[in-house]
């Protein structure tokens, strides 16, 4: 009887780990991110969010501002809520300073969406100076639609 029970066992576990294999492969949208990935998105959103697509206010001479910018959400749970820090750097990478921004929206599971200050959907603080480069660092988000 123990070694039927151990075999039984060693099958509950094989199954288990199948499970749990399969679980990784949710379509993107759905909300089927584990629970280590959705602590992960909330303490370092970072992680999953990439941007680009930068557009600043080359009109002012004496301030920097970042007036859009394109956020790519590479996990498997929808975000809205992003706030964070725009480090803003010089051409050798120095940092000159940092200033905050918000984005009202969402960014769907495996989505990108473009946030600005002109349609509201973003607002963001100008930096005195003459930065070149900048660096976002995500700092808050909520997860859901």
């Amino acid at each position: 009887m123990g070694i039927r029970t151990t075999a039984r066992a060693g099958w509950l576990v094989a199954a288990a780990f199948v499970t749990q294999g399969c679980r990784g492969h949710a379509q993107p949208g759905t909300d089927q991110a584990d629970p280590q990935e959705r602590l992960n998105v909330i303490s370092n959103p970072s992680m999953y969010l990439d941007t680009g697509g930068f557009t600043f206010d080359d009109e002012a001479s004496d301030y920097e501002e970042l007036l859009a910018m394109t956020v790519t959400n590479k996990s498997h749970l929808a975000v809205h809520g992003l706030e964070g820090d725009v480090i803003w750097l010089d051409d050798e990478g120095h940092h000159l300073g940092a200033t905050r921004f918000s984005l009202r929206g969402s960014v769907p599971s495996f989505g990108s969406t473009t946030f600005s200050t002109a349609d509201g959907t973003m607002t963001s603080g100008p930096l005195r100076g003459g930065a070149l480069r900048v660096t976002i660092t995500f700092t808050h988000v909520d997860i859901g639609e």
